[in-house]
C-alpha cells in the first residue's frame, strides 16, 4: 500500500490530480450529507441534486486552483492552512448562492449553505491531515536508523524545532528537558517533558545529540547546562541566536555545534547607535594591517557604515587578496575600495596614500604581534611596530587627518618581551602627538584643523591568526597532545567581531590623547580553554589516572618573554565612558622633544642592525620593560 502511495505522489501532476479527485469526492459527499440533514429545505427549491453538485464542484475546483490551494506542501499542513481552507470554502458557498440568484434558480435556505460550508471544510481538512500522516509513516518506514535526540527547552523554539525534526523524518525525539517545574511530567506533541536533574539520573539511554532550543538563554546559565551535559558525555548542538532568528538569517533547524565563543563567560553588549559609525559616514577610512584578523573584521564592519571609500593597506599580498575577495561580496556600489600593497614603515608610501585618497580616519592595526617570533627578530619587530606608528602619526599630522586610532595590546603593560615594549613605544608616540596637538590648539587659530590621536588597549582575540584557539584545534585534529607553557597561564579573551565593534565606537568618544581600555571580562586559564575545546570536539581528556582518555595536555614551561597573566593598566585608574565596556585612562607620557630625539637615535641603531644599543634605548623609553 505504501509503495503504491509513494508512486502516486512521486510526480507533481499525479499529486495535483489525486488531490483534485479527492476534493471533488469530498464536495459531493458534503453536499449529499447536507441534503440528508435538511431534506425539506432542499426540496422546496427547484435545484436538482445533480445540478447542485455540479455548481459546487466546478466553482469549488476553480476557486481552489486560482487561490493556490494545490501549491501547499501536504506534509507541512498546519492550523494556518485550515483557516485558509475555511476561507476558500466560504467563498465557494457564497459564489454558488449568488450564481443561483443570478440564474433565477430556487435558492435553498441559508442553513443549507452553512451546513455545506461546514461539511466541505471538515472533510477536506480531515483528508489533508490523513494524507499528511500517511506521508509521515511512509517516510519513517524508509529510515532504517533514526537519530535519537533530546530537545532542551519546551518553549516556542523547542516546539518549532520539534515540528521541523518530525517533518524531516530522520529524528526520534526521546524527551524534552525544561527547567520550568510546572512543565515537568507533562508532554509536548506526545513527547514527555522532564527536568534536567531527572534526566541526569535516568539509566543509560542511547542519545545521539542534545539540542539546545533556548536561543535567549544567558551565557552563565548556558555554560552551566552545557557543562552538566558534557559531564554525561553527550554531544550538544544549539539552535541559532535570537538575533539570527528574528532577522531571518537562520532558521530554527539550522543546528550547529557549541563553539568556544559560546562558552566565553561574558555577556554580549549591543553597540550604542550614537557611537557606532556616525563620524565615518561619507568619509574616507584607512586601515593599516587590513589583512590581519582585526583589520579584516574592521573592514567588513566599516563597509556597512556607508563611508565614501575604504583604503586597505597591508604588506602581505595574499592577505590583501583574501580580503579583496571577501569584501567584493559585501561591497556597496556607493563605497570605493582601494587595496594598497606596501609597508607602513615606508613613510613616503603612507604619506602619498593618505594625501592621494584624502583619508579622514586611520585605524592603525599594522604590527608584528607574535611574541616568540618577535623575540627572535628583535630589530625587525621594533622597526615594524614603532616606525609604522611614527609614520602614520607624522603623515596624519601634516595632512590634518581627523582621527588616528592605534590598536594596542595588554602586552604593552609592564612588558616582559620586545613585542610588548614596541607596542608601549607606539603608545608613547600617540601620546606625544596628542600632546603636541593640544599645545598647538592653545597657540594657533581656532579655524585650524587638528588631528585626534588615541589608542585602544585590549587582550587576546579569539581565533585570530596565531592565537591558541586555532593552534589547539589543529592539535586536537591530529589526535593531540595539546601543548601549554604553564598550567597557571591566564589570558583575557574577546571575539574578533566584538573587538572591532568596540574599536569603531571609540572614534566618537575620542578627545585626543585618550587611552581606551576594553572590558575583557574575567581572565581565562588557558588549560581550562584547552579542556573545553577537547570536550567540544566530543573527546575526553587523557589524565595520568585516566588512560582511556583521547587527548593529553602537556606543559612545556614558559617561553622567553611570556607572562603568567596580562594587565590592562600601568599605573592609573580608569574612568567610565557612556559605553559599559569602554573605559578611559590617563597614563604617564614622555614629552615630544625628549621622545622624538630618542626615537631618532633608536632608528639609526636599528637601521645599522645594532641590537645591543637598540635595546638600551628601548629600556630608556620603557623603563618598566623586564629585559631578560
Amino acid at each position: 500500500m505504501f509503495k503504491l502511495f509513494d508512486y502516486l505522489i512521486s510526480f507533481k501532476l499525479n499529486r495535483r490530480i489525486i488531490l483534485i479527485v479527492i476534493d471533488v469526492l469530498n464536495i459531493i459527499l458534503s453536499f449529499c450529507i447536507a441534503i440528508n440533514f435538511l431534506p425539506e429545505i432542499f426540496l422546496n427549491s427547484n435545484m436538482t441534486i445533480f445540478s447542485g453538485c455540479l455548481y459546487f464542484v466546478i466553482l469549488g475546483i476553480l476557486i481552489f486552483i486560482f487561490t493556490n490551494h494545490y501549491k501547499g506542501i501536504t506534509r507541512a499542513i498546519g492550523s494556518q492552512d485550515v483557516y485558509l481552507l475555511a476561507l476558500r470554502t466560504l467563498v465557494l458557498v457564497i459564489s454558488v448562492y449568488f450564481l443561483l440568484a443570478f440564474l433565477n434558480k430556487g435558492i435553498p435556505d441559508q442553513k443549507f449553505f452553512i451546513l455545506v460550508w461546514l461539511f466541505i471544510t471538515i472533510s477536506i481538512g480531515a483528508t489533508r491531515f490523513i494524507i499528511r500522516d500517511i506521508l509521515f509513516i511512509s517516510r519513517r518506514r524508509k529510515k532504517e536508523k533514526k537519530i535519537s535526540v533530546v530537545i532542551y527547552g519546551a518553549g516556542s523554539a523547542g516546539a518549532q524545532l520539534a515540528n521541523s525534526l518530525l517533518m524531516d523524518g530522520n529524528y526520534k525525539i526521546v524527551f524534552f528537558i525544561d527547567d520550568d517545574i510546572s512543565l515537568s511530567g507533562r508532554s509536548l506533541k506526545g513527547i514527555p517533558i522532564i527536568n534536567l536533574d531527572k534526566f541526569v539520573c535516568l539509566p543509560n539511554i542511547e542519545i545521539d545529540h542534545v539540542l539546545m532550543a533556548i536561543p535567549s538563554l544567558n551565557k552563565k546559565k548556558f555554560n552551566s547546562i552545557v557543562s552538566k551535559l558534557y559531564g554525561l558525555n553527550l554531544k550538544v548542538l544549539r539552535v541559532p541566536s535570537l538575533s539570527d532568528l528574528t532577522s531571518g538569517r537562520a532558521k530554527i533547524d539550522n543546528l550547529s555545534p557549541i563553539s568556544i565563543y559560546d562558552l566565553l563567560s561574558r555577556q554580549n553588549v549591543n553597540y550604542i547607535k550614537e557611537l557606532y559609525g556616525p563620524k565615518m559616514k561619507n568619509k574616507c577610512i584607512c586601515i593599516t594591517g587590513a589583512g590581519g584578523s582585526i583589520g579584516s573584521e574592521l573592514s567588513i564592519q566599516i563597509l556597512k557604515l556607508k563611508p565614501s571609500s575604504l583604503v586597505l593597506i597591508d604588506h602581505d599580498e595574499f592577505s590583501l587578496y583574501k580580503l579583496n575577495q571577501k569584501l567584493i561580496k559585501e561591497k556597496s556600489d556607493n563605497v570605493d575600495l582601494f587595496f594598497r600593497l606596501g609597508s607602513a614603515t615606508n613613510k613616503k608610501f603612507i604619506f602619498n596614500t593618505f594625501k592621494e585618497l584624502n583619508v579622514d580616519i586611520v585605524f592603525h592595526a599594522a604590527a608584528y604581534k607574535h611574541v616568540p617570533i618577535v623575540e627572535c627578530n628583535k630589530i625587525q619587530g621594533l622597526l615594524n611596530n614603532i616606525y609604522s606608528t611614527y609614520n602614520v602619526c607624522s603623515s596624519a599630522e601634516q595632512l590634518e587627518i581627523n582621527n588616528v586610532i592605534l590598536v594596542s595590546s595588554d602586552k604593552a603593560v609592564r612588558p616582559t618581551n620586545v613585542m610588548g615594549a614596541s607596542k608601549r613605544v607606539s603608545e608613547l608616540i600617540i601620546q606625544a602627538y596628542a600632546y603636541e596637538q593640544k599645545i598647538n590648539k592653545r597657540n594657533e587659530k581656532i579655524s585650524k584643523k587638528f588631528t585626534s590621536f588615541s589608542m585602544v588597549r585590549f587582550g587576546n582575540v579569539l581565533n585570530s591568526s596565531g592565537s591558541v584557539v586555532p593552534l589547539f584545534k589543529e592539535q586536537i585534529d591530529k589526535g593531540g597532545p595539546i601543548t601549554i607553557t604553564h598550567k597557571n597561564v591566564q589570558r583575557y579573551f574577546m571575539t574578533i567581531a566584538e573587538a572591532a565593534e568596540l574599536l569603531i565606537q571609540t572614534v566618537e568618544l575620542s578627545e585626543g590623547g585618550d587611552l581606551f581600555l576594553l572590558d575583557m571580562g574575567k581572565p581565562v586559564f588557558i588549560k581550562d580553554l584547552a579542556e573545553q575545546m577537547i570536550r567540544l570536539s566530543g573527546l575526553k581528556l587523557k589524565k595520568y589516572d585516566n588512560d582511556s582518555g583521547d587527548i593529553e595536555i602537556i606543559y612545556k614551561g614558559l617561553r622567553e618573554g611570556e607572562k603568567l597573566y596580562e594587565e590592562l593598566l600601568i599605573d592609573s585608574d580608569s574612568e567610565e565612558t557612556i559605553h559599559p565596556l569602554i573605559f578611559r585612562a590617563h597614563e604617564k607620557y614622555i614629552k615630544p622633544e625628549v621622545l622624538f630625539k630618542k626615537i631618532k637615535t633608536l632608528h639609526e641603531f636599528l637601521l645599522n642592525q645594532n641590537e645591543l644599543d637598540s635595546l638600551k634605548v628601548l629600556k630608556e623609553l620603557v623603563p618598566e620593560w623586564k629585559n631578560n
